[in-house]
């Protein structure tokens, strides 16, 4: 039986222990980490801090405001080429700079003729510049405060309007998650959910993964009519993490992780045959399955109006079998390949990469070269 001094010890230091570290974040999802048996580790480990009280929250807010500020112009510079906006403000620049330089022509070759007309002509222009240069300066500075405010007010709804969502992370201002349930049952699988995140975001090109919203679903979810809600579940940032769950669920069960692509294949064939609750590690995977599944038949259906019950159902299994194995070998393994470079396993991460041939289905649906 504890004494009082020591549960009043471990309240104090529960209440304030607020950082982790990524490796022991991996050590709570597995209960083993690094796995054994799998050579060398390369884990990018970081520090990061758990916000979870409205207090801890606003003030993580009001400190890191410079840091948010400062990131989030390095967001926006680096990541012009993904923005329709900064891209149409560099080509009218591009296209200013090449008026005044057939303007500067037009002022040099006349003056080397006639000085005297080039001075008048030089002149003119001068006076011209002086009268729409404050226009310009206009633009220039309503065109960056559109875009600032975007940026701010995007901030605002992220770590403000955040009523119906478990936890998030903050992408501009550190390694910090931010939860909204806790002392309740899915607390550290939030925790877990968003550490995900913080994984990818320091394994990847930060402005890649917030610029990046190419979804060609077509190809997979075949009636093309998938819920904003699945439309997010299939972005491939949200995807990695519900493998990362997967995975969690097959460590469990065997005591390690697959090693080959047969071997995860049929731990997520055999997984998505479960009727799992969504509180269950991995149940996102089942419910993407089923959009899938019935993508599939409404397709088939208004394709083939003709056919009858008997062999409708064997189309549907056919369709329904060649689409899952495009989902988990194209897309579920690719995620699968690039969480085991997030745990530090690179030989093993480009083994497996090897065995995947490419462009396919990932590619395709992201708009990727990967």
């Amino acid at each position: 039986m504890h004494s009082p001094q020591a549960v009043l010890f471990n309240s104090i230091t529960t209440v304030f222990r607020m950082k982790r570290t990524s490796i022991q974040q991996l050590k709570k999802d597995f209960t083993v980490f690094p796995f054994p048996g799998l050579g060398k580790n390369a884990l990018v480990d970081f520090e990061f801090e758990i916000y979870d009280t409205k207090l801890k929250k606003a003030k993580a807010i009001l400190t890191q405001a410079p840091d948010i500020i400062e990131n989030y112009k390095k967001i926006i510079s680096t990541g012009k080429e993904y923005n329709e906006l900064f891209t149409q403000l560099e080509d009218s620049f591009s296209s200013l700079k090449k008026s005044l330089k057939e303007l500067k022509l037009a002022v040099t070759s006349p003056y080397n003729e006639n000085k005297f007309l080039g001075v008048i002509i030089g002149s003119l222009l001068i006076l011209i510049l002086i009268l729409i240069s404050p226009f310009l300066t206009l633009g220039v500075l309503a065109t960056f405060s559109y875009l600032g405010s975007i940026t701010f007010l995007s901030f605002v709804k992220k770590n403000f309007n955040l009523k119906d969502t478990l936890g998030h992370v903050s992408v501009v201002s550190g390694n910090r998650i931010f939860i909204n349930n806790k002392n309740t049952d899915r607390e550290e699988r939030t925790i877990s959910h968003e550490h995900c995140h913080l994984m990818q975001f320091n394994n990847s090109k930060l402005v890649n993964l917030i610029y990046d919203t190419n979804l060609n679903l077509e190809k997979l979810v075949l009636n093309n009519s998938p819920t904003d809600h699945e439309r997010y579940l299939f972005s491939k940032i949200e995807l990695e993490v519900r493998v990362h769950e997967f995975i969690r669920t097959v460590y469990y069960k065997n005591g390690k992780i697959p090693t080959e692509l047969n071997e995860f294949y049929n731990e997520v064939a055999e997984f998505m045959k479960k009727d799992l609750t969504s509180e269950n590690l991995g149940s996102d995977l089942i419910s993407l399955s089923h959009t899938i599944s019935l993508s599939a038949y409404d397709f088939l259906l208004l394709n083939n109006e003709t056919t009858s019950n008997k062999e409708m159902l064997k189309l549907w299994k056919e369709k329904e079998r060649e689409m899952f194995d495009k989902f988990i070998c194209d897309i579920l393994f690719v995620c699968y390949i690039k969480l085991i470079q997030y745990y530090g396993y690179l030989d093993l991460s480009k083994k497996l990469g090897n065995t995947v041939n490419f462009p396919n289905l990932y590619n395709q649906i992201y708009e990727t070269n990967l």
